[in-house]
């Protein structure tokens, strides 16, 4: 059911193929100019490897701890109880989702390193205000934030990938990048 690299079957990466869509010039038609693809070894050669793998690390971090501590933190430190408590990662979820599909719009529409940069500032931002409010309004509305935020920057980070390194080792790629990020995921709530 599933085919690998669409440029054997003259498909174009858009789906596209020959004659449809746009006028191809004849070098185009002989040989479709595919993204970068870049193997395992020479993506670690790149500062972008190791820079989205950083950002990812900080995020996870942040998520691991947010999504441990959240609920404790609402129900013993700002006195919310557990059900409002609740009904806050409720939103927070709702927002993830809508972020998700908002995100892989937003990526074709603008510079994605942008588009992760405002998500990690906006992840930055809830967590400072969650930890010194005690408003359950504030709790409400930095579940959302955060959550927007956070299901933002998951398909942005994907897809960015993608433009960086081309799909050819993607799978690799995207496996040794996320396992760098690991460590953090797990120091971060020991820490806290």
């Amino acid at each position: 059911l599933l085919r690998h690299s669409p440029e054997r079957y003259g498909l174009f990466p858009d789906g596209d193929m020959l004659g449809q869509g746009r006028e191809y010039s004849e070098d185009e038609r002989h040989a479709p100019q595919p993204a970068p693809d870049f193997t395992l070894t020479e993506a670690l050669h790149t500062p972008s490897f190791w820079l989205i793998s950083l950002a990812n690390a900080f995020a996870q971090l942040c998520l691991q701890v947010f999504s441990l501590y959240q609920f404790v933190h609402m129900e013993q430190d700002m006195g919310i109880d557990r059900s409002a408590s609740a009904f806050v990662i409720t939103v927070m979820s709702l927002f993830n989702i809508g972020g998700r599909l908002v995100g892989g719009v937003l990526g074709d529409m603008m510079p994605k390193r942008h588009l992760l940069g405002i998500t990690m500032v906006g992840m930055g931002i809830a967590l400072i205000c969650v930890a010194v409010s005690t408003a359950y309004w504030v709790a409400m509305a930095t579940g959302a934030l955060y959550g927007l935020c956070w299901g933002v920057r998951t398909p942005v980070t994907h897809a960015m990938r993608g433009d960086y390194f081309g799909s050819k080792s993607f799978g690799k790629i995207t496996g040794f990048s996320s396992a760098f990020a690991s460590p953090l995921g797990i120091l971060g709530p020991t820490l806290v």
